[in-house]
């Protein structure tokens, strides 16, 4: 039996196909997004985030003061992460709604957004993350699994009606698409276009309204059933991250702007003596 084992291992047509090894890029992303996921069910997942930020009107006006005190204090909140034992520092930047970061090197959007899982988590700033194909919304989640439970058969529908790429999350919706919805132009406002009164474009129109009825009864049958079977495109959105430069030009200390020279009340209360006066008291 065992030569007959060998023989039939060495002619068999079935071939074992090995599984490719993951990259480091990976590995990384496999590792922070199950963080980033159970951090998702936290209930205060976004307490550092002000209610400034939901607001359009008072986040613009504090924004244009550049003495505010939402820019220093989130450049003291300073997430320092290393990859391939190259350190990165990076912290959020609310005037520009993404994210700083100092290294040594650019590296690419997929590793800038697994620290960006990182930061997010550590600091209770959840929604500032803002990919939708990275973000998990454990509220949708639920209301899937228990459907699928209640229908098994339906399971394989349902899939095919999830989106490739979840909704923006509600700073997103704020701060650009209620933006752009607000400063359309007005050839895109509901404006009627008037006809002219003739009455043999009403007969045509008549007639022409008649065959197009038709039509759109048997296109719009055709439209619904090819409307289940189409899944909702969502664009994709991504997070903003910004190289400030190397990391020599990073200050991880805060330093004290002070006034050179020296001051004393005696000296500041003898505002306009001259040394003509000086002179003068001397010869007294």
């Amino acid at each position: 039996m065992s030569i007959f084992n060998f023989f039939s291992c060495c002619f068999s047509k079935t071939t074992v196909v090995e599984e490719k090894p993951k990259t480091y890029n990976e590995i990384i992303f496999d590792k922070e997004s199950t963080y980033f996921k159970e951090f998702s069910r936290v209930d205060n997942k976004n307490e550092n985030i002000s209610p400034l930020y939901y607001d359009v009107e008072k986040y613009n006006n504090t924004m244009k003061n550049i003495n505010n005190d939402e820019e220093p204090l989130w450049k003291t909140r300073i997430l320092c992460y290393t990859i391939r034992n190259n350190p990165v520092f990076m912290h959020y930047d609310p005037y520009k709604l993404g994210f700083t970061y100092y290294s040594s090197e650019a590296y690419p959007y997929d590793i800038l957004n697994v620290i960006a899982m990182k930061y997010v988590r550590i600091f209770y700033c959840y929604e500032f993350f803002m990919d939708n194909k990275c973000v998990y919304y454990p509220e949708i989640e639920d209301n899937v699994s228990k459907n699928d439970t209640n229908n098994e058969n339906n399971t394989n529908e349902n899939n095919d009606e999830q989106p490739e790429n979840g909704n923006p999350n509600t700073l997103y919706t704020i701060h650009y698409i209620d933006v752009d919805k607000k400063n359309k132009p007005i050839t895109d406002g509901p404006f009627a276009k008037l006809k002219k009164n003739n009455p043999k474009s009403k007969e045509k129109n008549n007639s022409n309204n008649n065959t197009v009825t038709t039509s759109k009864k048997e296109n719009g049958k055709n439209n619904e059933n090819n409307e289940k079977h189409e899944r909702p495109s969502i664009p994709r959105i991504k997070n903003k991250f910004i190289h400030g430069g190397n990391l020599y030009n990073f200050e991880l200390l805060k330093k004290v702007k002070t006034k050179q020279g020296f001051k004393s009340p005696v000296i500041d209360s003898m505002k306009g003596f001259s040394y003509k006066d000086f002179k003068s008291m001397n010869t007294l």
